[in-house]
Protein backbone atom coordinates (compact mmCIF):
# COMPACT_ATOMS: atom_id res chain seq x y z
CA UNK A 1 0.00 0.00 0.00
CA UNK A 2 2.98 2.65 0.86
CA UNK A 3 4.70 1.93 -2.34
CA UNK A 4 0.86 2.46 -4.17
CA UNK A 5 0.91 5.45 -2.61
CA UNK A 6 4.63 6.51 -2.75
CA UNK A 7 4.29 5.75 -6.75
CA UNK A 8 1.11 7.55 -6.76
CA UNK A 9 2.65 10.62 -5.26
CA UNK A 10 5.52 10.87 -7.79
CA UNK A 11 3.32 10.41 -10.74
CA UNK A 12 2.00 13.77 -9.62
CA UNK A 13 4.71 15.71 -8.75
CA UNK A 14 5.64 14.76 -12.53
CA UNK A 15 2.46 15.83 -13.37
CA UNK A 16 2.11 18.92 -11.66
CA UNK A 17 1.51 22.31 -13.84
CA UNK A 18 2.67 25.51 -12.90
CA UNK A 19 0.39 28.78 -14.23
CA UNK A 20 0.96 32.42 -14.93
CA UNK A 21 -0.48 35.21 -16.57
CA UNK A 22 0.20 36.95 -19.81
CA UNK A 23 -0.25 40.87 -20.06
CA UNK A 24 0.21 42.59 -23.45
CA UNK A 25 -0.29 45.80 -24.81
CA UNK A 26 0.08 45.94 -29.01
CA UNK A 27 0.67 49.24 -30.54
CA UNK A 28 -0.19 49.42 -34.39
CA UNK A 29 -2.20 46.38 -33.90
CA UNK A 30 -4.24 45.22 -37.12
CA UNK A 31 -7.02 42.13 -36.73
CA UNK A 32 -5.25 38.40 -37.15
CA UNK A 33 -4.96 35.25 -35.41
CA UNK A 34 -2.49 35.73 -32.62
CA UNK A 35 -0.88 32.12 -31.19
CA UNK A 36 0.78 31.21 -28.03
CA UNK A 37 3.35 28.30 -28.75
CA UNK A 38 5.10 26.69 -25.63
CA UNK A 39 8.90 25.54 -26.66
CA UNK A 40 7.59 26.00 -30.44
CA UNK A 41 5.04 23.38 -29.69
CA UNK A 42 1.57 23.61 -31.38
CA UNK A 43 -0.16 25.83 -29.36
CA UNK A 44 -3.65 28.15 -28.17
CA UNK A 45 -5.26 30.92 -30.43
CA UNK A 46 -5.08 34.19 -28.30
CA UNK A 47 -8.31 36.61 -27.89
CA UNK A 48 -7.09 40.13 -28.73
CA UNK A 49 -9.21 43.02 -28.05
CA UNK A 50 -9.76 45.55 -30.34
CA UNK A 51 -7.74 48.04 -28.63
CA UNK A 52 -4.31 45.37 -29.23
CA UNK A 53 -4.73 43.66 -25.39
CA UNK A 54 -3.80 40.47 -24.67
CA UNK A 55 -4.70 38.46 -21.17
CA UNK A 56 -4.06 35.01 -20.96
CA UNK A 57 -3.72 32.61 -18.09
CA UNK A 58 -1.26 30.19 -19.10
CA UNK A 59 0.27 26.63 -18.02
CA UNK A 60 2.98 24.66 -18.53
CA UNK A 61 5.15 21.60 -16.78
CA UNK A 62 8.67 23.15 -16.32
CA UNK A 63 9.82 26.74 -16.59
CA UNK A 64 9.01 27.53 -20.24
CA UNK A 65 9.69 30.01 -23.12
CA UNK A 66 6.51 30.37 -25.25
CA UNK A 67 6.28 32.51 -28.61
CA UNK A 68 3.75 34.83 -29.53
CA UNK A 69 2.91 34.53 -33.07
CA UNK A 70 1.09 37.50 -34.60
CA UNK A 71 0.07 35.37 -38.25
CA UNK A 72 -0.73 37.94 -40.60
CA UNK A 73 1.81 40.19 -39.90
CA UNK A 74 4.44 37.51 -39.42
CA UNK A 75 6.31 38.91 -35.98
CA UNK A 76 6.48 37.46 -32.96
CA UNK A 77 8.01 37.52 -29.74
CA UNK A 78 9.03 35.69 -26.81
CA UNK A 79 8.73 35.40 -22.90
CA UNK A 80 10.16 33.16 -20.18
CA UNK A 81 8.15 32.02 -17.40
CA UNK A 82 8.15 30.34 -14.63
CA UNK A 83 5.18 29.06 -11.83
CA UNK A 84 2.96 32.27 -10.86
CA UNK A 85 5.02 34.23 -12.61
CA UNK A 86 2.67 37.56 -13.98
CA UNK A 87 4.71 39.02 -17.55
CA UNK A 88 3.28 41.93 -18.93
CA UNK A 89 4.86 43.00 -22.55
CA UNK A 90 4.21 46.26 -24.62
CA UNK A 91 4.79 44.92 -28.41
CA UNK A 92 5.12 47.20 -31.31
CA UNK A 93 3.57 45.13 -33.84
CA UNK A 94 5.48 47.66 -36.39
CA UNK A 95 9.15 47.15 -35.26
CA UNK A 96 8.88 43.89 -33.61
CA UNK A 97 10.43 45.49 -30.29
CA UNK A 98 9.36 44.22 -27.15
CA UNK A 99 9.49 45.69 -23.80
CA UNK A 100 9.10 43.86 -20.68
CA UNK A 101 7.67 44.62 -16.80
CA UNK A 102 7.18 42.36 -14.21
CA UNK A 103 8.63 39.09 -12.99
CA UNK A 104 11.33 37.57 -14.89
CA UNK A 105 12.46 41.04 -16.60
CA UNK A 106 15.96 40.26 -16.38
CA UNK A 107 15.22 36.62 -18.08
CA UNK A 108 12.85 38.34 -20.71
CA UNK A 109 15.57 40.95 -21.60
CA UNK A 110 18.07 38.21 -22.33
CA UNK A 111 15.67 36.37 -24.55
CA UNK A 112 15.20 39.52 -25.94
CA UNK A 113 18.93 40.30 -27.22
CA UNK A 114 19.56 36.59 -28.04
CA UNK A 115 17.28 36.54 -30.63
CA UNK A 116 17.90 39.71 -31.83
CA UNK A 117 21.39 39.22 -32.17
CA UNK A 118 21.62 35.53 -33.31
CA UNK A 119 17.89 34.89 -34.17
CA UNK A 120 16.93 34.46 -38.13
CA UNK A 121 16.22 37.97 -38.44
CA UNK A 122 19.20 39.19 -37.09
CA UNK A 123 20.26 42.55 -38.34
CA UNK A 124 24.30 41.62 -37.13
CA UNK A 125 24.66 38.41 -38.68
CA UNK A 126 22.42 37.58 -41.27
CA UNK A 127 23.14 36.13 -44.59
CA UNK A 128 23.81 39.07 -46.86
CA UNK A 129 25.97 40.79 -44.00
CA UNK A 130 28.14 37.29 -43.66
CA UNK A 131 28.35 37.19 -47.22
CA UNK A 132 30.69 40.17 -47.46
CA UNK A 133 32.86 39.13 -44.15
CA UNK A 134 35.95 37.07 -44.46
CA UNK A 135 35.52 34.13 -42.08
CA UNK A 136 37.67 35.64 -39.26
CA UNK A 137 35.88 38.58 -39.90
CA UNK A 138 32.41 36.76 -38.73
CA UNK A 139 34.56 34.64 -35.96
CA UNK A 140 35.32 38.52 -33.87
CA UNK A 141 31.80 39.30 -35.13
CA UNK A 142 30.20 36.47 -33.19
CA UNK A 143 32.88 37.02 -30.07
CA UNK A 144 31.83 40.65 -29.14
CA UNK A 145 27.72 39.06 -29.73
CA UNK A 146 29.05 36.51 -26.89
CA UNK A 147 30.69 39.00 -24.72
CA UNK A 148 27.38 41.50 -24.61
CA UNK A 149 25.08 38.37 -23.89
CA UNK A 150 26.81 36.88 -21.50
CA UNK A 151 27.11 40.49 -19.48
CA UNK A 152 23.45 40.30 -19.86
CA UNK A 153 23.54 36.68 -18.55
CA UNK A 154 25.59 38.11 -15.26
CA UNK A 155 22.57 40.07 -13.97
CA UNK A 156 20.36 37.26 -13.85
CA UNK A 157 20.00 35.87 -10.65
CA UNK A 158 18.67 32.47 -11.75
CA UNK A 159 21.14 30.02 -11.38
CA UNK A 160 19.53 27.01 -13.62
CA UNK A 161 18.29 29.66 -15.84
CA UNK A 162 22.24 30.68 -16.35
CA UNK A 163 23.40 27.66 -16.77
CA UNK A 164 21.40 26.63 -19.38
CA UNK A 165 21.62 29.47 -21.80
CA UNK A 166 25.30 29.61 -21.19
CA UNK A 167 25.10 25.80 -22.68
CA UNK A 168 22.59 27.16 -25.28
CA UNK A 169 24.97 30.48 -26.17
CA UNK A 170 27.88 28.58 -26.38
CA UNK A 171 26.59 25.33 -28.90
CA UNK A 172 24.60 28.26 -30.65
CA UNK A 173 27.74 30.21 -31.46
CA UNK A 174 29.99 27.64 -32.32
CA UNK A 175 26.71 25.93 -35.02
CA UNK A 176 26.18 29.35 -36.45
CA UNK A 177 29.36 29.70 -37.30
CA UNK A 178 28.30 27.12 -40.48
CA UNK A 179 25.97 29.86 -41.77
CA UNK A 180 29.11 31.24 -43.37
CA UNK A 181 28.97 28.41 -46.09
CA UNK A 182 25.94 29.48 -47.62
CA UNK A 183 26.10 33.24 -46.83
CA UNK A 184 29.16 32.65 -49.23
CA UNK A 185 27.34 30.67 -51.90
CA UNK A 186 24.14 33.36 -51.58
CA UNK A 187 26.65 36.39 -52.04
CA UNK A 188 27.90 34.26 -55.70
CA UNK A 189 31.69 32.96 -54.44
CA UNK A 190 32.75 29.85 -54.22
CA UNK A 191 31.95 27.74 -50.93
CA UNK A 192 35.20 26.41 -50.54
CA UNK A 193 37.44 29.64 -51.13
CA UNK A 194 38.13 30.77 -47.34
CA UNK A 195 40.79 28.95 -46.43
CA UNK A 196 40.19 29.53 -41.96
CA UNK A 197 36.59 28.11 -42.84
CA UNK A 198 37.62 25.39 -44.79
CA UNK A 199 39.99 24.35 -41.81
CA UNK A 200 36.80 25.08 -39.44
CA UNK A 201 34.50 22.51 -41.65
CA UNK A 202 37.02 20.41 -41.68
CA UNK A 203 37.54 20.11 -38.01
CA UNK A 204 33.97 19.27 -36.94
CA UNK A 205 33.92 15.88 -35.02
CA UNK A 206 31.35 14.22 -37.94
CA UNK A 207 31.79 11.23 -34.80
CA UNK A 208 30.51 13.30 -32.37
CA UNK A 209 26.74 12.83 -31.49
CA UNK A 210 26.45 16.84 -30.38
CA UNK A 211 26.92 17.81 -33.51
CA UNK A 212 24.55 15.07 -34.88
CA UNK A 213 20.89 15.57 -34.85
CA UNK A 214 17.75 16.16 -36.88
CA UNK A 215 16.47 18.69 -38.21
CA UNK A 216 14.14 19.83 -35.66
CA UNK A 217 16.81 19.30 -32.93
CA UNK A 218 19.13 21.85 -34.83
CA UNK A 219 16.40 24.29 -35.24
CA UNK A 220 16.23 24.60 -31.07
CA UNK A 221 20.26 24.06 -31.02
CA UNK A 222 22.76 25.13 -34.14
CA UNK A 223 25.41 22.85 -33.03
CA UNK A 224 23.17 19.79 -33.08
CA UNK A 225 22.90 20.33 -37.12
CA UNK A 226 26.65 20.61 -37.74
CA UNK A 227 26.96 17.19 -38.92
CA UNK A 228 24.00 17.36 -41.36
CA UNK A 229 25.65 20.94 -42.41
CA UNK A 230 28.82 19.38 -43.38
CA UNK A 231 27.46 16.95 -45.56
CA UNK A 232 25.37 19.15 -47.22
CA UNK A 233 28.37 22.05 -47.91
CA UNK A 234 30.50 18.67 -49.02
CA UNK A 235 28.06 17.84 -51.91
CA UNK A 236 28.21 21.17 -53.28
CA UNK A 237 31.76 21.48 -53.01
CA UNK A 238 32.18 18.02 -54.69
CA UNK A 239 29.96 17.39 -57.42
CA UNK A 240 30.18 13.27 -58.78
CA UNK A 241 27.45 13.50 -61.31
CA UNK A 242 23.99 12.35 -59.66
CA UNK A 243 21.07 14.55 -60.43
CA UNK A 244 19.05 13.60 -56.85
CA UNK A 245 20.35 15.39 -53.88
CA UNK A 246 18.94 13.29 -51.12
CA UNK A 247 20.95 10.35 -52.91
CA UNK A 248 24.52 12.44 -52.81
CA UNK A 249 23.38 12.63 -49.53
CA UNK A 250 23.51 9.54 -48.24
CA UNK A 251 26.64 8.92 -49.81
CA UNK A 252 28.47 11.44 -48.37
CA UNK A 253 26.81 10.13 -44.81
CA UNK A 254 28.26 6.94 -45.79
CA UNK A 255 31.47 8.57 -47.19
CA UNK A 256 32.46 10.84 -43.99
CA UNK A 257 30.79 9.23 -40.64
CA UNK A 258 31.90 5.96 -39.55
CA UNK A 259 30.46 5.33 -35.82
CA UNK A 260 27.23 3.60 -36.77
CA UNK A 261 24.81 4.64 -34.45
CA UNK A 262 25.69 8.63 -35.40
CA UNK A 263 25.65 7.54 -39.35
CA UNK A 264 22.07 5.98 -38.71
CA UNK A 265 20.84 9.05 -37.30
CA UNK A 266 21.53 10.89 -40.02
CA UNK A 267 21.12 8.88 -42.54
CA UNK A 268 17.71 8.38 -41.39
CA UNK A 269 17.91 12.41 -40.62
CA UNK A 270 17.53 12.88 -44.79
CA UNK A 271 15.88 10.03 -45.94
CA UNK A 272 13.10 9.44 -43.54
CA UNK A 273 11.66 13.40 -43.75
CA UNK A 274 12.14 12.81 -47.58
CA UNK A 275 10.21 9.63 -47.78
CA UNK A 276 7.47 10.72 -44.94
CA UNK A 277 6.21 14.12 -47.03
CA UNK A 278 6.05 12.26 -49.94
CA UNK A 279 9.15 12.11 -51.74
CA UNK A 280 9.51 12.46 -55.50
CA UNK A 281 10.52 10.74 -58.54
CA UNK A 282 13.82 9.47 -56.66
CA UNK A 283 11.73 8.15 -54.04
CA UNK A 284 12.39 4.75 -54.73
CA UNK A 285 16.11 4.70 -55.34
CA UNK A 286 16.33 7.16 -52.16
CA UNK A 287 14.07 4.14 -50.25
CA UNK A 288 16.72 1.56 -51.62
CA UNK A 289 19.69 3.24 -51.15
CA UNK A 290 18.62 3.95 -47.50
CA UNK A 291 18.15 0.62 -46.96
CA UNK A 292 21.30 -0.84 -48.27
CA UNK A 293 23.20 1.58 -45.76
CA UNK A 294 21.33 1.61 -42.55
CA UNK A 295 21.24 -0.87 -40.08
CA UNK A 296 18.51 0.49 -37.95
CA UNK A 297 15.62 -1.78 -38.10
CA UNK A 298 13.26 0.80 -37.16
CA UNK A 299 14.28 3.09 -38.96
CA UNK A 300 13.88 1.28 -42.25
CA UNK A 301 10.61 -0.22 -41.09
CA UNK A 302 9.59 3.52 -41.22
CA UNK A 303 10.87 4.37 -44.55
CA UNK A 304 9.60 0.92 -45.59
CA UNK A 305 6.35 2.20 -44.74
CA UNK A 306 6.47 5.96 -45.73
CA UNK A 307 7.69 4.29 -49.50
CA UNK A 308 4.40 2.13 -49.78
CA UNK A 309 2.60 5.32 -48.83
CA UNK A 310 4.29 6.81 -51.48
CA UNK A 311 3.42 3.70 -53.91
CA UNK A 312 -0.05 3.76 -53.04
CA UNK A 313 -0.19 7.71 -53.91
CA UNK A 314 1.73 7.05 -57.18
CA UNK A 315 0.49 9.10 -60.84
CA UNK A 316 -2.86 7.44 -61.47
CA UNK A 317 -3.95 5.78 -58.85
CA UNK A 318 -7.34 6.30 -57.28
CA UNK A 319 -6.90 9.49 -55.37
CA UNK A 320 -8.39 8.48 -51.21
CA UNK A 321 -11.56 9.39 -50.44
CA UNK A 322 -12.69 11.55 -46.89
CA UNK A 323 -14.71 13.80 -45.38
CA UNK A 324 -14.45 17.31 -45.48
CA UNK A 325 -16.61 20.53 -43.90
CA UNK A 326 -17.10 23.81 -44.75
CA UNK A 327 -17.34 26.74 -42.31
CA UNK A 328 -21.05 25.47 -41.86
CA UNK A 329 -20.23 22.51 -40.89
CA UNK A 330 -21.93 20.94 -43.84
CA UNK A 331 -20.23 17.31 -44.38
CA UNK A 332 -19.22 16.43 -48.08
CA UNK A 333 -16.41 14.48 -49.37
CA UNK A 334 -13.28 14.75 -51.36
CA UNK A 335 -14.77 12.68 -54.50
CA UNK A 336 -17.70 15.09 -54.62
CA UNK A 337 -15.33 17.97 -56.04
CA UNK A 338 -14.54 15.47 -59.15
CA UNK A 339 -15.11 16.68 -62.34
CA UNK A 340 -11.99 19.46 -62.11
CA UNK A 341 -8.53 19.66 -61.68
CA UNK A 342 -8.29 19.87 -57.92
CA UNK A 343 -5.36 21.50 -56.57
CA UNK A 344 -5.54 21.24 -52.91
CA UNK A 345 -3.32 23.14 -50.23
CA UNK A 346 -3.17 21.49 -46.89
CA UNK A 347 -2.35 24.19 -43.91
CA UNK A 348 -3.27 25.02 -40.81
CA UNK A 349 -3.82 28.57 -38.80
CA UNK A 350 -0.70 27.62 -36.65
CA UNK A 351 1.56 26.61 -39.30
CA UNK A 352 3.93 29.92 -40.17
CA UNK A 353 5.01 28.37 -43.21
CA UNK A 354 1.52 28.12 -44.29
CA UNK A 355 0.60 31.23 -43.66
CA UNK A 356 3.73 32.04 -46.33
CA UNK A 357 2.36 29.79 -49.12
CA UNK A 358 -1.19 31.03 -48.64
CA UNK A 359 -0.76 34.53 -50.75
CA UNK A 360 0.67 32.60 -53.60
CA UNK A 361 -1.76 30.00 -53.65
CA UNK A 362 -4.48 32.67 -53.39
CA UNK A 363 -2.60 34.60 -56.20
CA UNK A 364 -2.92 31.80 -58.50
CA UNK A 365 -6.37 31.21 -57.95
CA UNK A 366 -6.54 34.39 -58.89
CA UNK A 367 -4.64 34.25 -62.13
CA UNK A 368 -7.05 30.35 -62.66
CA UNK A 369 -10.39 32.26 -61.59
CA UNK A 370 -12.18 32.40 -64.91
CA UNK A 371 -10.96 28.84 -65.71
CA UNK A 372 -13.82 26.54 -64.46
CA UNK A 373 -11.41 23.58 -65.42
CA UNK A 374 -9.86 24.12 -62.33
CA UNK A 375 -10.35 24.47 -58.43
CA UNK A 376 -7.98 25.67 -55.86
CA UNK A 377 -9.22 24.00 -52.48
CA UNK A 378 -7.66 24.80 -48.71
CA UNK A 379 -8.20 21.72 -46.29
CA UNK A 380 -7.24 22.41 -42.75
CA UNK A 381 -5.90 20.19 -40.57
CA UNK A 382 -6.91 22.52 -37.53
CA UNK A 383 -7.42 20.98 -34.18
CA UNK A 384 -9.17 24.36 -33.17
CA UNK A 385 -12.22 24.83 -35.45
CA UNK A 386 -12.89 28.31 -34.17
CA UNK A 387 -9.36 29.38 -34.72
CA UNK A 388 -9.88 28.11 -38.54
CA UNK A 389 -13.41 29.50 -38.93
CA UNK A 390 -12.06 33.47 -37.55
CA UNK A 391 -9.21 33.14 -40.04
CA UNK A 392 -11.58 31.83 -43.04
CA UNK A 393 -14.40 34.94 -42.33
CA UNK A 394 -11.37 37.39 -42.18
CA UNK A 395 -10.34 37.99 -45.85
CA UNK A 396 -9.37 34.58 -47.82
CA UNK A 397 -9.67 35.03 -51.49
CA UNK A 398 -13.47 34.24 -52.68
CA UNK A 399 -12.06 32.16 -55.48
CA UNK A 400 -10.34 29.16 -53.02
CA UNK A 401 -12.76 27.10 -51.47
CA UNK A 402 -12.51 26.34 -47.61
CA UNK A 403 -12.71 23.29 -46.34
CA UNK A 404 -11.46 21.44 -42.72
CA UNK A 405 -11.05 18.02 -41.91
CA UNK A 406 -11.83 16.60 -38.85
CA UNK A 407 -9.38 15.16 -36.25
CA UNK A 408 -6.08 17.52 -37.11
CA UNK A 409 -3.48 16.14 -38.07
CA UNK A 410 -4.57 13.08 -37.25
CA UNK A 411 -7.69 13.27 -39.32
CA UNK A 412 -8.42 10.60 -42.05
CA UNK A 413 -7.00 13.12 -44.63
CA UNK A 414 -3.22 12.78 -43.10
CA UNK A 415 -3.43 9.00 -42.61
CA UNK A 416 -4.69 8.32 -46.03
CA UNK A 417 -1.68 10.83 -47.95
CA UNK A 418 0.96 10.27 -44.75
CA UNK A 419 0.82 13.72 -44.46
CA UNK A 420 2.91 15.01 -41.22
CA UNK A 421 4.13 17.80 -41.78
CA UNK A 422 2.59 20.73 -43.57
CA UNK A 423 2.10 22.69 -45.88
CA UNK A 424 1.44 19.89 -48.47
CA UNK A 425 0.01 20.13 -51.78
CA UNK A 426 -1.98 17.91 -54.11
CA UNK A 427 -2.95 17.86 -57.18
CA UNK A 428 -5.88 15.65 -58.40
CA UNK A 429 -6.94 14.87 -61.83
CA UNK A 430 -10.73 15.32 -63.12
CA UNK A 431 -11.13 11.72 -63.06
CA UNK A 432 -10.33 11.66 -58.99
CA UNK A 433 -6.88 10.17 -59.81
CA UNK A 434 -3.61 11.53 -58.38
CA UNK A 435 -1.47 13.73 -60.48
CA UNK A 436 1.22 14.46 -57.77
CA UNK A 437 0.40 13.72 -53.91
CA UNK A 438 3.34 16.13 -53.01
CA UNK A 439 3.16 19.15 -55.80
CA UNK A 440 5.11 22.01 -55.96
CA UNK A 441 4.26 24.65 -53.74
CA UNK A 442 2.41 28.00 -55.03
CA UNK A 443 6.02 29.73 -54.50
CA UNK A 444 8.17 28.01 -56.56
CA UNK A 445 8.15 29.55 -60.12
CA UNK A 446 7.26 26.24 -61.64
CA UNK A 447 4.07 25.54 -60.45
CA UNK A 448 2.00 28.11 -62.68
CA UNK A 449 3.42 26.62 -65.87
CA UNK A 450 2.54 22.97 -64.65
CA UNK A 451 -1.00 23.86 -63.72
CA UNK A 452 -1.37 25.72 -67.57
CA UNK A 453 0.16 22.21 -68.80
CA UNK A 454 -2.39 20.15 -67.12
CA UNK A 455 -5.30 21.98 -68.59
CA UNK A 456 -4.16 21.81 -72.68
Amino acid sequence: MKKTLLTALFVLIALTIFAGELRVTVTNYTPQVVILSPDNRTGDTLFVSPQGVIQHKFTANTPTEFLVIFMSSQKSFYFYAENNYSVDVKFDLATAEATFSGDGVRQNEYIAAFNAALGSGSQRVNMPIIGTLTFKEYEARLNEIEKELKALLAKVDDKNFVAGKTKDLDDTLYGTRFRFAWATRGAGKKMDADPDFVAFARSIDMNNKENAGGQAESMRNPRRGLASQVIRWSVEIEPDGIRDRIVRELNMTAKLVSNEEVRNALLSSFAEPYLSMGGGGEAKQVFELFKSLSTDPAAIARAQASYDKIASLAAGTVAPNFKIYDPLDKESQLSDLRGKVLFIDVWATWCGPCTMEAPFFEKLAETFKDDNRIQFVAISADDNVEAWKKAVAGGKSPHVSQFLVKGGMKSEMNTLYGISSIPRFLLINTDGRVIDSNAPRPSSKETEALLKSLLK
